[in-house]
């Protein structure tokens, strides 16, 4: 069933749970090289299969609907490709006798209570916590990474604009989010394929706080590919600029009714201030905001003329020209002219390994956090689980040690600070020089198959796990010896 609704991280999870039981209680080696092999299968399936994730609704059930369902909210996760509109038809067959409810206001009384019954369905968005170590290191692979986004979830909100003008078209300043968060209570995906709503909570934002939210989302963006094509450029691969270009495209080359220049033309005149007093700060960080994503955008620019074709000059041109005529006044102010040209090396100031420290833009606001220190006070006092039955551990928010941990350890207190895993990979020791005997030097290994331990040599057919040039391969080879002498 697992396999079935590709629900391989699941499956992985019962995996750890049984080779626990059979590696600590049972001893069953050989179902527990059964399930590590399953295992296996069920990882490499996540990093290398296309999945298309479902989206969600929200359903709400009034009227003389059974006790089970009556004036009760539920979040479903679709089937694969199911839209609104698909999902709104297959609800009204599942009831045939219910009617759509398509205003989104609060319904009534005699729609709540009434005779008749009524089904409102709206479409919500996954609202993962994007303050885990999964989505904020950038060496996590884009399909983990994407499962994470949509499942293992119990948090979903949906946003509509309010206008404060009364106007039918109002302007942005006037234009107001209000945010409504759902939680359910279980995490999804879940057998049943629904979850009732257990807790709501809106917030509101004003459009400021909408724009700065929307520079420093772009900008954390930015900082992820900057990472990413960093990485690749220290490489001697053939490397796809277009991601990156694509997305220097679009905030360098803005029209003059979105993004960083209507923000601008809005938050930045005397008038909005004269009209809101209380938002000088807010103002004050949209300022520095812009200016930090400016510098990136200027890194990210050297960074793409160091990695791009030749074919693609001169479109690598179009964007540095853009950049200068739309950037002018941050760029003149940041004295970053010089620095677009020629993009540093990320190995000069690459931490060391292991001790990789995180930036302000590489560690991504909750989406149910204040968007700023000084934001607004419905937001600071909104505070919301959005873990739900996981715990934080599970992506390393708990610092314990695994047993493979463990075990590397006890190997290093008694000299062997190395432990290779194939035949192209060398291992060394700090308390004693390489093993010179050719039978039992570097590059031999432990073979532990099916027959037990059969030599020091890879045989084909078993699994081989090297400790080379140490004492531990010179015992195992010894007891290997003394076997075939038998």
């Amino acid at each position: 069933m697992v396999g079935k609704g590709k629900a391989w991280e699941s499956g992985v999870e019962i995996c750890k749970e049984l080779a626990y039981q059979h590696s600590e209680v049972t001893f069953n080696y050989q179902r527990l090289s059964e399930i590590l092999g399953h295992q296996a299968t069920l990882l490499e399936h996540i990093v290398t299969d296309q999945r298309y994730y479902s989206e969600y609704f929200r359903v709400a059930f009034y009227g003389n609907f059974p006790a089970a369902l009556r004036d009760r909210h539920f979040i479903y996760r679709g089937y694969e490709w199911e839209k609104i509109g698909a999902f709104c038809e297959r609800m009204l067959n599942k009831h045939p006798g219910a009617r759509l409810l398509k205003h989104t206001d609060k319904p009534s009384d005699e729609m709540r209570f009434g005779s008749l019954q009524w089904i409102h369905c709206s479409s919500v968005t996954p609202e993962p916590d994007r303050t885990l170590s999964i989505f904020t290191n950038p060496e996590v692979p884009e399909a983990v990474r994407k499962y994470y986004e949509h499942s293992a979830i119990n948090v979903f909100s949906r946003t509509r604009q309010v206008s404060r003008s009364g106007s039918e078209q109002p302007e942005f300043k006037d234009t107001w989010n209000e945010k409504t968060f759902y939680k359910t209570e279980e995490s999804f995906p879940t057998v049943l394929r629904r979850s009732e709503i257990i807790e709501v909570h809106v917030v509101e934002t004003s459009p400021i706080e909408n724009a700065l939210s929307d520079v420093e989302t772009k900008t954390r963006e930015l900082v992820v590919l900057e990472m990413k094509y960093s990485a690749l450029a220290q490489t001697e691969a053939n490397v796809i600029t277009n991601p990156l270009a694509a997305a220097l495209n679009t905030v360098v080359d803005a029209p003059d009714d979105s993004g960083i220049p209507m923000y601008r033309q809005v938050f930045f005149g005397s008038d909005y201030l004269a009209d809101n007093p209380d938002h000088v700060e807010l103002v004050h960080q949209l300022q520095l905001a812009i200016e930090d994503q400016v510098r990136v955008i200027g890194r990210c620019l050297a960074l793409h003329g160091t990695l791009c074709s030749p074919e693609m000059r001169s479109f690598h041109s179009i964007l540095e020209r853009f950049f200068r005529k739309n950037f002018q006044d941050e760029i003149e102010r940041l004295d970053l002219e010089a620095s677009t040209h020629q993009y540093p090396s990320p190995m000069s100031s690459r931490p060391p390994e292991g001790q990789h420290q995180l930036n302000e833009y590489e560690q991504p606001l909750s989406p149910l956090s204040p968007l700023s220190s000084s934001g607004h006070q419905r937001m600071e006092s909104f505070t919301f689980d959005l873990r739900g039955r996981r715990d934080q551990s599970d992506y390393g928010g708990r610092n314990t040690q695994t047993p493979l941990q463990r075990n590397l350890a006890h190997l290093a207190r008694h000299g062997i600070t190395g432990v290779s895993s194939g035949p192209g990979e060398r291992s060394t020791l700090a308390s004693e020089p390489r093993s010179e005997s050719p039978d039992f030097g570097t590059g031999n290994f432990v073979n532990v198959g099916p027959a037990g331990l059969s030599g020091v040599n890879g045989r084909e057919g078993s699994r081989s796990y090297g400790f080379s040039g140490s004492k531990l391969s010179r015992k195992f080879g010894s007891f290997a010896r003394k076997r075939s002498d038998m």
